[in-house]
């Protein structure tokens, strides 16, 4: 979604791979009415934001990343990619929205981490980089 948290997520996934495996950035369109008429206009704008996002928050050249857009439901599509690419780590990015600072997990985090075929690691919106010296979306083993 190109938010604050999922440029933290980003930046944690580029700091767990550290050149030995390659991280999957996606972004799910979630189709409706009106955008199913145009979806590879909405595709290719995703693109283009997917590499600008990646510029924006760090991507380093060491690192290799490959940038996906898929359409559908985001946990449906998150779980096809980890299982497609044969990802050992999913890494999501989780919004702080409850009252007090709490997290609120949403659909698509409950799903991912019920339902993955390996481990899901979550990175909060804010605070995300307190403490942290590395900084992760979905690892894969070398191709």
């Amino acid at each position: 979604d190109f938010s604050v948290a999922s440029k933290n997520a980003f930046r944690h996934a580029l700091g767990l791979a550290a050149g030995a495996s390659r991280v999957i950035l996606l972004h799910v369109i979630v189709p409706s009415a009106e955008s199913r008429r145009d979806v590879s206009a909405l595709m290719d704008a995703a693109k283009k934001s997917l590499h600008s996002f990646s510029k924006n928050a760090g991507f380093n050249h060491d690192h290799s990343v490959r940038s996906l857009v898929r359409v559908g439901t985001p946990f449906h599509e998150i779980l096809a990619t980890a299982k497609e690419n044969k990802v050992e780590l999913i890494v999501l990015a989780v919004h702080d929205l409850a009252p007090f600072g709490g997290l609120a997990l949403g659909h698509t985090v409950d799903r991912v981490s019920r339902y993955s075929p390996c481990p899901v690691m979550l990175v909060r919106e804010h605070g995300a980089d307190r403490g942290c010296t590395k900084s992760t979306a979905a690892v894969s083993p070398p191709a």
